[in-house]
């Protein structure tokens, strides 16, 4: 019989919104839609799935998107739509019931990641936040996570355990593949996050030895948007919406801020 996953009660679900699009003409990355629905709505889905309680992360005050008045009257209006049940009434009902909280990056962070803030830096803030012993990472940029997909990676997760993610390829084993903004976090992980923010790289600490690597499942579920081309690009096999002969069903769209 195989073990069974955390319950809800001891994780914690972060959705991180603080991808700022540079390669996508600079549209914040949650506020993309696909097919109409902004990627923050569908992360959040995935998050209130995993966990009764769920937060965003976005980066400290004067760096990134968030506080350009634009892109927040757009991700407040997002979030409002989300509410009233726009893209789905489960959805609507978790977050009237339990709105999320937001959390910025600090200064803390950014003692820790210096002038290039990123994903490493992100998560660190993330585990220093986590009020509960795990937390699920969940990045607005993949667009095709789903709580079923990833709630197997908490199968049996306990201490000494860091981490369990999946990862792709076969460097897998060398923390190459890993997709550390799509997977499960204990909090004790964040002296290990930070030793290696410091001084060594993400790839390092998703191979530490209590990371536990999961080769990912076929299909589409950590296919991320990086650049144009892959908002132009026909649906990856196993997405939502991939049609038979290569045809996209998928229609992104970037957010107008003008």
């Amino acid at each position: 019989m195989s073990a069974p996953p955390l319950p809800r009660a001891a994780t914690t679900a972060v959705v991180f919104v603080g991808g700022d699009g540079a390669r996508l003409g600079g549209a914040p990355k949650w506020l993309i839609a696909l097919n109409g629905e902004p990627l923050l709505a569908r992360a959040l889905r995935v998050a209130v799935a995993l966990s009764d309680d769920v937060a965003l992360l976005a980066r400290a005050e004067g760096r990134g998107l968030w506080d350009d008045p634009r892109v927040a009257a757009r991700t407040a209006r997002a979030l409002a739509e989300a509410r009233e049940g726009v893209y789905g009434e489960t959805l609507g009902a978790a977050l009237r019931a339990r709105p999320p909280e937001v959390w910025r990056e600090g200064p803390e962070d950014a003692r820790w990641g210096g002038e290039r803030p990123g994903a490493l830096t992100a998560l660190c803030a993330a585990l220093a936040r986590a009020p509960r012993p795990w937390l699920w990472a969940l990045a607005c940029e993949l667009p095709h996570l789903s709580a079923e997909a990833l709630l197997p990676l908490s199968a049996g997760a306990a201490p000494p355990l860091l981490g369990s993610l999946y990862a792709e390829g076969a460097g897998a084993g060398a923390g190459a593949g890993a997709q550390p903004l799509a997977g499960l976090w204990a909090r004790e992980a964040l002296a290990e996050a930070r030793a290696q923010l410091a001084g060594g790289s993400l790839r390092r600490l998703c191979a530490h030895e209590r990371v536990r690597l999961t080769p990912a499942p076929a299909g589409a579920l950590l296919h991320n948007l990086n650049a144009p081309r892959d908002l132009t690009a026909p649906p990856p096999p196993g997405a939502p919406g991939a049609a038979a002969g290569g045809a996209s069903r998928l229609h992104f769209t970037l957010p107008l801020l003008s």
